[in-house]
């Protein structure tokens, strides 16, 4: 049957569909192949039909030229011969012909193959494109980590490089900004206040303070460069007077040395030449280096005559001895504590010092002064001030920091212990950092950070928990359920907004004051600056009427606050990174950061607790560890001693002294109530810091008296020459 060369290109278009051109090319080329074919046959048939028909035309005339003729008989012969030609070029064309179809069934395997393949490269494209998919996702996720790590880069070199603390003075430093950004301890506004300064007065005034930098200062300072066109210098504020001779104020002992030499002026002018009118005085501050002696008290050894007759030896003994057995003195220990606790002087350095002064006083036996009087004579004094905190303190502060361990005991419960050389936790404790009354100071060591600690320690009667958003905190509120309410720390989301200022895309100073309040990072900082603003002059008031001028002043920063962090869109790309951190750390701690309007004793930021922490930072990173858990808990209690005394303005070594040499003397009895004494703020010690500093004015190394008259005797020298 034969196939029509359409049909056939159309059988082979529909296999060939979106098949390869070559492949249809191909298909093509032996379609013409076969179609030159099948003409060549037609044509051969043809010239066979005609040849046949001359044949027998011929042969019929040859055949009657045969019988006409005998000479033509070789005729058929010849023609048979191009017949056998003809026949063989026709089986040749036949077996081209069939070549083709071979080659036809080959190319339609092929699309078949193709076909499949078409099937396989579509299910490869598929999975490729949900591959993509996942890419795109992993790239956006592996972009968002790059973000943070940037930022992470920039905060930082920031920390490491620049400035540690978050004042929006170093973020708007090159802003061309009239006066300096709002600081945490920033002066209030007067003008802002109410007040009628002229600022042109002010101008000359040393004293007066630079106004804070806040949101609503910046558009003033905006709307103001625009009424000058924009040509307003920056105004350069005066610098405070020096005050060198202030530091006399305070200063005890004067010396008074009139310096000249008349010899020298009689030489110069003539003895009736001149004459002294007055004398000019110029002043320094001299110091004398620290001096140790040695003190030495003879008692007396007596023979005593006995009712048999005989005799024998009695010594008087010194029953004032601070530490019998010991050399050393009150002065010796209070000095040692005041050095390591107050200065944060780790020992081995104080062993160097005493070591330059040819006293060789070993860190081994100043860490043993520090256990035995720390843990005896001051930790009563300790649990009195712990007692008053609980009793007193219905605002409380806290705060926690750590503190390495070498050796750590075996637990009580059978548990494993702790690895040697692993961290414990100290807490921090104290009471409200507003008003001027008395603040107590409080360190805990404990092995966790868990919050059982909170659990022991905080006292029912405490109403309001400053801190930061640790959950531990979290827990006791919802454990007292509602008698306690945390207050977070205002310090830490005016940060987050801060940190959110350092990573910007675009650098603060390439940015002019219209743009910078158009960032949200810096709209977030400016409106905290506006809440610290406002709150800075009422830390001078007491609490009730701090409580009404915060309802009244600071409330209505605190909701316009909040409700721009509302209006932060979240699902919005551009808010990423720190910027996203600040407006989620702002609204899941809004609840907490409005209960410092609920009273007024609640203080804004826990600023103060926090600066408490210092001390605890400074001796671990000079004295880096404590060998033992009964070190760490001395620690914490000679800690809570001196910086109680700090910030209730006692003389730390004057206080350590009169601890060491009172507390000895009543801890015979079970009566604790002299403890009351024992407080920095106590009349009884503020008698004793007033005696003792009238004796420091003349204190020098006293004199050695003599043997009684009529003795000849020499005190044997026992120290080797």
């Amino acid at each position: 049957m034969k196939i029509s060369r359409d049909a056939i290109l159309k059988n082979v278009g529909s296999l060939l569909e979106n098949a390869p051109e070559k492949i249809y090319g191909l298909v093509a080329r032996l379609l013409d192949e076969k179609e030159l074919t099948e003409a060549k046959e037609a044509e051969l048939k043809r010239q066979a039909d005609a040849m046949k028909s001359l044949y027998d035309d011929q042969k019929s005339r040859f055949q009657e030229a045969v019988r006409e003729n005998g000479v033509l008989t070789r005729l058929p012969g010849e023609l048979r011969g191009k017949v056998e030609s003809l026949n063989l070029n026709c089986a040749r064309f036949k077996a081209k012909f069939e070549e083709a179809i071979g080659r036809i069934g080959q190319l339609e395997d092929a699309l078949a193959d193709a076909e499949e393949e078409k099937v396989e490269a579509v299910n490869h494209n598929r999975e490729l494109q949900e591959k993509l998919e996942h890419a795109m996702e992993e790239k956006g996720r592996l972009d968002s980590i790059v973000k943070g790590l940037q930022e992470q880069v920039v905060l930082g070199n920031k920390d490491r490089f620049g400035h540690a603390s978050e004042k929006s003075s170093e973020l708007f430093r090159n802003t061309g900004m009239d006066a300096d950004p709002l600081e945490e301890d920033a002066p209030c506004d007067a003008r802002e206040e109410g007040g009628d300064k002229n600022p042109d007065t002010d101008k000359d005034d040393p004293a007066r303070e630079r106004r804070p930098y806040s949101a609503d200062s910046v558009t003033r300072e905006i709307n103001s460069r625009a009424k000058d066109g924009g040509n307003g210098k920056k105004r350069r504020e005066p610098r405070k007077a020096a005050r060198k001779d202030k530091i006399f104020d305070t200063v005890t002992d004067v010396v008074y040395n009139y310096k000249y030499d008349i010899g020298e002026l009689n030489r110069r002018y003539g003895e009736t030449g001149y004459r002294i009118i007055d004398f000019e005085c110029t002043r320094e501050l001299r110091e004398t280096r620290p001096h140790n002696y040695e003190y030495r008290v003879y008692t007396p050894v007596i023979v005593v005559n006995t009712e048999e007759g005989g005799e024998k030896i009695l010594s008087e003994g010194n029953p004032g001895k601070f530490y019998p057995g010991s050399f050393a003195s009150l002065s010796l220990v209070a000095s040692v504590m005041y050095k390591r606790y107050g200065l944060a002087l780790p020992l081995y350095r104080l062993e160097q010092e005493y070591s330059a002064r040819n006293v060789l006083l070993t860190r081994q036996t100043m860490c043993n002064w520090i256990l035995k009087f720390g843990l005896e004579t001051i930790g009563p004094v300790y649990d009195w001030m712990e007692k008053e905190f609980g009793e007193r303190c219905t605002v409380q502060q806290c705060d926690e920091t750590t503190w390495p361990v070498i050796i750590w005991p075996e637990e009580d419960d059978g548990t494993r212990k702790k690895a040697n050389g692993s961290k414990g936790y100290v807490w921090v404790h104290t009471s409200s950092g507003l008003g001027s009354g008395r603040k107590i100071i409080l360190y805990s060591f404990e092995k966790s950070r868990i919050a059982d600690h909170l659990r022991r320690t905080l006292s029912r009667l405490v109403a309001y928990l400053v801190s930061n958003a640790y959950v531990g905190y979290i827990a006791m509120e919802k454990e007292r359920g509602g008698s306690l309410s945390v207050a977070n720390c205002w310090m830490h989301c005016r940060k987050a907004w801060a940190r959110a200022c350092a990573v910007m895309k675009k650098s603060i100073s390439e940015m002019t004051m219209e743009e910078l309040l158009e960032e949200p990072a810096v709209k977030g900082l400016m409106l905290a600056n506006d809440i610290f603003a406002a709150e800075k002059p009422l830390k001078s008031l007491e609490e009730g009427e701090r409580k009404e001028k915060r309802m009244s002043d600071v409330a209505p920063l605190v909701e316009k606050f909040f409700s721009f962090v509302h209006s932060i869109d979240l699902d919005d790309p551009k808010v990423m990174g720190k910027l996203r951190e600040a407006a989620i750390y702002s609204l899941n701690q809004e609840e907490r950061l409005k209960v410092f309007l609920q009273d007024g004793s609640i203080p804004l930021d826990n600023g103060f607790c926090e600066r408490c922490v210092k001390p605890i930072a400074l001796a671990r990173k000079n004295s880096m560890f404590s060998y033992s858990m009964d070190g760490a808990k001395c620690n914490a209690i000679i800690h809570s001693v001196v910086e109680t005394a700090k910030a209730n303005g006692a003389d730390v070594y004057t206080y350590l002294k009169y601890i060491l040499s009172e507390v000895p003397k009543h801890l015979d009895g079970k009566d604790r109530e002299f403890l009351a004494e024992m407080m920095p703020w106590s009349a009884a010690y503020r008698a004793y810091e007033k005696q003792e500093l009238l004796n420091h004015a003349d204190e020098s190394v006293p004199e050695s008296n003599t043997p009684p008259a009529g003795m000849k005797f020499i005190p044997k020298d026992k120290r080797i020459a």
